[in-house]
């Protein structure tokens, strides 16, 4: 879903695939202009997710090796939303 409005623009997503390890994920994402830094705005990224298989014994190892790719594919994602809003 996306909602724009002049004071900002709100995309909530919910995760259509699930799989093993991840039973359902929500994400909720804001722009919010900032009229002092001219065209700049300021972005919010906020996720949420339930999962299995993370715990028992390998469940620490396993989680451990969910947060990195997480957390690389977000960095993955911010870098290639910045490169492309700042083409010419």
């Amino acid at each position: 879903m996306i909602v724009e409005r002049p004071g900002g623009a709100v995309v909530a997503t919910k995760m259509l695939y699930a799989n093993h390890y991840f039973w359902t994920a929500i994400e909720l994402r804001v722009l919010v202009p900032d009229p002092a830094r001219g065209n700049g705005f300021w972005f919010a990224s906020v996720s949420r997710s339930r999962s299995d298989g993370l715990n028992g014994y390998l469940g620490p190892i396993v989680r451990a090796k969910v947060r990195d790719e997480v957390q690389r594919g977000m960095e993955a994602a911010l870098n290639a939303g910045k490169l492309a809003l700042e083409k010419p």
